[in-house]
């Protein structure tokens, strides 16, 4: 069949897109295309075709590209085109003569309520509004995916088939130290925010080299709020951890998971905010899959896994003492945090490796192609989840 897939905010390189969906795509044999913000126009990687449409400067600008998207769809004249963005649900009223796939990164409703660049005063009646629109929308596509089972209630009332296919990593056959291995290094991966801990993660590293002078915090990743990033890098001045606290900044996946080889310990310090109680921990698994142990915010869905795979360590969301005292035992009992990287590995091995979610994605393609009902996710899954604020 011929796919297409369009975005009009993540690169044509995202990770769940391009290096999980669609080279599992291309694998199986499908004509792969995907349609994404880039300063290429046209071009073929790892026999996937990347066209690329203009960038938005603002989010409230992402219309002007619509014609761009719809002119290109209609160009390629694909067999399914698959969506994964919520405001590009708009265009599944314009594309006609195919089947729409929409993907559903994260809660996109929830998420609302903790924008930074949404000004308090609106994050509840965007929340509102949200909620309303991406169900009522998504009923004009065939199928939704989402990427876990907190998203499930969200569109239970659409009558579409839900199909959950998890973020689960891409796991290496087996994992090679590199020459240039860091022995005290500890790695964040992915955007840098306000909610997901940033600056807890600074002060916790304060502490931690008052111990160990030479340990080394990478925080690998795009800042997605300027003002943040700035407020950030003044609190690494003000600490004086110029030369401790590296922010590497966006990078290609394949060089991202460079960084965590090259670590001995994957952070992850989520703040307590309803966005990231149940969601898929994709950073912990990554962690683990290179199998370095963990320190992680002690919410449920970090807790579910790691807990029951005994390869971390679990703390309070806003406490720079505990992140701090959880990294120097692991940095200075480097047996121990060896075996727990090695049971994370274990676990995403048996448990949570792409390999079981690309089966699921090959079949919800395979019955479009073969005009077979898709089947979703049974209804007794689906239970409430937390929004207030």
């Amino acid at each position: 069949m011929k796919i297409c897939h369009i975005t009009s905010i993540h690169s044509p390189f995202d990770v769940r897109i391009f290096h999980k969906e669609c080279k599992s795509l291309a694998r199986a044999g499908h004509e792969i295309a995907i349609i994404a913000p880039a300063d290429v126009k046209e071009q073929v990687v790892e026999g996937i075709r990347v066209l690329g449409i203009s960038r938005s400067a603002r989010r409230w600008q992402r219309a002007r590209i619509w014609g761009e998207l719809i002119g290109k769809i209609s160009h390629l004249q694909p067999d399914v085109v698959h969506f994964h963005d919520p405001d590009l649900l708009l265009l599944a009223l314009f594309v006609k003569g195919c089947h729409l796939i929409y993907d559903c990164h994260e809660r996109n409703a929830v998420a609302m309520l903790n924008k930074p660049w949404l000004p308090k005063l609106l994050r509840r009646p965007a929340y509102q509004l949200v909620s309303f629109l991406e169900p009522a929308l998504a009923r004009k596509t065939a199928a939704i995916i989402l990427v876990d089972d907190s998203q499930l209630l969200t569109f239970q009332k659409t009558g579409k088939p839900l199909i959950v296919i998890k973020n689960f990593p891409i796991v290496p056959e087996e994992i090679v130290i590199p020459l240039d291995y860091q022995p005290k290094a500890v790695v964040h991966v992915g955007a840098h925010a306000r909610s997901r801990g940033c600056g807890v993660m600074i002060e916790a590293f304060d502490l931690v080299v008052q111990q160990i002078p030479d340990a080394r915090l990478w925080l690998v990743g795009p800042f997605n709020h300027p003002p943040y990033q700035k407020e950030v890098e003044q609190l690494i001045s003000r600490r004086n951890l110029q030369n401790v606290a590296k922010l590497v900044g966006e990078v290609p996946y394949p060089e991202a998971l460079k960084w965590v080889s090259r670590a001995a310990v994957g952070l992850i310090a989520y703040q307590a905010v309803s966005q990231y109680q149940e969601c898929l921990p994709t950073k912990v698994l990554e962690y683990m899959a290179a199998g370095i142990p963990v320190v992680a915010t002690d919410v449920p869905a970090n807790r579910n896994i790691i807990e029951a795979a005994d390869c971390g360590y679990l703390v309070e969301p806003a406490a720079p003492q505990a992140y701090a005292e959880a990294i120097i035992d692991l940095l200075t009992h480097p047996d121990k945090a060896k075996q727990l990287g090695l049971n994370g590995r274990r676990a995403v091995f048996d448990r949570y490796d792409w390999r079981m979610e690309e089966k699921k994605l090959l079949s919800t393609y395979s019955s479009i192609e073969n005009g077979q009902a898709l089947v979703g996710q049974p209804n007794s899954s689906m239970r409430p989840h937390i929004v207030a604020e």
